[in-house]
């Protein structure tokens, strides 16, 4: 079975990255990795809004591994124009091939959030200010750090126009296994975390 590649409808998510490693890769692998040695880029063509793969295989170590699902309201269709060069089974074909394997991976997500939805005990809340007189300071990003949770650092900016934020979720050095739910599952585990640490809801709770 093929990686399932996520649909961003109805999450917050605009990008969500899988970059790593894969360990203890054998002959054929690395042989395999080394032919296949760039970047794809695929359009999913999704009913929401346009959507891209990106797959990248063995690039600066051999055993490299990078694999993204970017909406184009994050980045625009005019940066993917240039380099859309495979469809989407093309893709899955290749991903077969590493169904099985572990990685050592990092795992980056992109979130935009209304400032309306933010709760106001939460944490990114709790850091807005603004200072009046002469000159004014306003607090328009902060980056945080966690310790004791999958996800390692949270980081945070005022969108233009100053009625959404853009969040920033990485966890990094997970051991994985390569599976059907590679990317459900990552994606899954960043949203659980946007909603502890930003959204202020219990793990798990329904949208």
């Amino acid at each position: 079975m093929p990686i399932t590649l996520p649909d961003l409808k109805n999450t917050h998510c605009v990008s969500l990255t899988a970059c790593g490693e894969i360990k203890n890769a054998d002959k054929d692998l690395l042989k395999w990795l080394k032919n296949e040695k760039k970047s794809l880029v695929a359009d999913l063509d999704k009913s929401n809004g346009q959507l891209y793969v990106t797959i990248g295989l063995g690039e600066h170590t051999g055993k490299h591994f990078h694999l993204d699902v970017t909406n184009e309201s994050f980045q625009s269709k005019k940066s993917f124009s240039h380099t859309r060069n495979v469809k989407v089974d093309q893709v899955q074909k290749k991903l077969e091939k590493l169904i099985g394997k572990e990685v050592l991976v990092d795992l980056k997500g992109m979130f935009e959030i209304e400032i309306g939805e933010l709760p106001e005990g939460g944490i990114v809340r709790s850091l807005f200010f603004e200072t009046k007189g002469d000159v004014a300071i306003k607090l328009k990003g902060a980056k945080l750090s966690i310790k004791g949770a999958p996800v390692n650092e949270i980081t945070w900016q005022l969108a233009p126009g100053g009625k959404k934020i853009g969040v920033f979720l990485e966890a990094e050095n997970l051991k994985i296994t390569v599976s059907e739910n590679y990317l459900t599952d990552a994606l899954a585990m960043l949203e659980n975390a946007l909603k502890v640490f930003v959204l202020g809801k219990i793990p798990n709770e329904p949208k």
